[in-house]
């Protein structure tokens, strides 16, 4: 099994967020119910005064609408927040020094063979921060602390087993913009990666065939994906649209036809 730490806003080797960086984006864990797996994630502080930084964690879960959500840590079923220790919540970097937080995943159950993953916010202490972003605070209504996203996952391994359904309620054509829409949902154990789609179409007019490029995209356990398509580019009058769903590996295509009328 394996655990991968993933910072939401990049895929660089560091992230920066106003003056301190954490480092690095991305670790790979081994973790069994019989071996926890520790990894140390580094904090450098750019500031001119010493800081205090602490780590906080949400669950993440995708709603009804595709929409990434945070709720309290450990609250889901696809959460490993349980699992999780620290050697410390919150630690004190001088300038230009690097604090070191140690991060230890225990699985404790058979679930330990499942995607599970959890986000970790590194932010500032806040006492440390008030002076500094006093003045803008004030003026937007917003209590601006800086934090970065770590992204913690289990068990980072394909499913080859992928299940998947389209949402029929969700297949909308409007004919004012020319977009077509429906949602796809993951109904997999684990993550998949390999989720193509794609439409072809062909004109009741021209008799001529279009066919778009594969888009792919990467769903989590119960994730839903909005997935739209704008015809505008199609030539007016009647099209068979034929709009497919290729989840790679061992999964099943499946497809929606559509009659629509480009105006």
């Amino acid at each position: 099994m394996k655990i991968i730490l993933t910072l939401l806003c990049s895929f660089c080797l560091t992230l920066l967020a106003q003056d301190f960086e954490v480092a690095p984006v991305v670790l790979n864990f081994t973790a069994t119910t019989k071996t926890p797996q520790s990894i140390n994630l580094y904090i450098t502080n750019h500031d001119e005064t010493p800081n205090t930084y602490k780590l906080s964690f949400s669950d993440e879960f995708f709603g009804q609408d595709g929409k990434r959500q945070y709720v309290e840590a450990g609250s889901t079923i696809n959460s490993c927040y349980k699992w999780l220790s620290l050697d410390n919540e919150e630690i004190l970097v001088g300038p230009e020094q690097t604090g070191i937080i140690t991060l230890t995943l225990s699985p404790r159950n058979p679930d330990a063979n499942k995607t599970k993953w959890l986000t970790a916010f590194v932010s500032i202490q806040k006492d440390n921060v008030e002076g500094i972003f006093e003045k803008k605070s004030i003026q937007t209504g917003i209590n601006l602390i800086p934090r970065i996203a770590v992204k913690i996952i289990q068990n980072f391994n394909e499913e080859t087993n992928v299940s998947f359904e389209i949402i029929d309620s969700t297949i909308l054509f409007n004919k004012l913009n020319n977009v077509l829409s429906f949602k796809l949902k993951n109904t997999t154990e684990g993550e998949v990666k390999q989720f193509k789609y794609f439409y072809s179409s062909y004109s009741e007019s021209t008799n001529k065939e279009f066919q778009s490029a594969p888009t792919t995209t990467t769903l989590y356990p119960n994730q839903i994906k909005n997935i739209t398509y704008d015809l505008s580019s199609l030539s007016k009058g009647a099209h068979e649209c034929l709009f497919l769903i290729d989840p790679g590996v061992l999964g099943t295509i499946k497809a929606i036809r559509k009659r629509v009328i480009i105006e």
